[in-house]
């Protein structure tokens, strides 16, 4: 990927996303943070450094207990993201989102070299509109 896609990616993507520090549900209902981050099942969250209100590391059973809260209230997938806040204490940081965003445009860059082998010979806007492309419809797009 051009290094100028991956430095514009975040102020790119975050206006159409936002960022987000706490769980929330998309408009599907599937729980979600960053910057339009899926983390459903609850396995995709669990991995994740989240931390509660003083600091420390959350448990693998906070993590669930949350996700699991936030995942039984299917109302809010209408709703504004703060209103999904309120039910969870456990947090990413900036930084967090930051690694999590990237690994992310990482491995869409994999999926997406295997679909176009001339990847790199792409300029940077058709690269960063590919990525976006599979960020909001998942990178396998190419194939349908």
């Amino acid at each position: 990927m051009h290094q100028s896609v991956l430095g514009r990616w975040h102020q790119f993507s975050e206006p159409l996303e936002g960022r987000v520090l706490s769980m929330y549900l998309d408009v599907k209902g599937l729980v979600t943070t960053g910057v339009g981050n899926l983390i459903d099942p609850v396995g995709a969250a669990l991995g994740l450094p989240w931390k509660l209100p003083d600091g420390t590391f959350a448990s693998k059973d906070e993590i669930r207990e949350q996700w699991l809260v936030l995942k039984g209230r299917q109302d809010l997938s209408r709703l504004h993201w703060k209103y999904a806040a309120g039910l969870t204490t456990i947090r990413l940081t900036d930084a967090d989102i930051d690694a999590l965003v990237i690994d992310k445009l990482h491995e869409n860059e994999r999926a997406l070299r295997k679909a176009y082998p001339n990847w790199d010979d792409f300029p940077a806007d058709a690269q960063l509109g590919c990525l976006s492309m599979a960020w909001a419809v998942g990178a396998g797009f190419p194939a349908i």
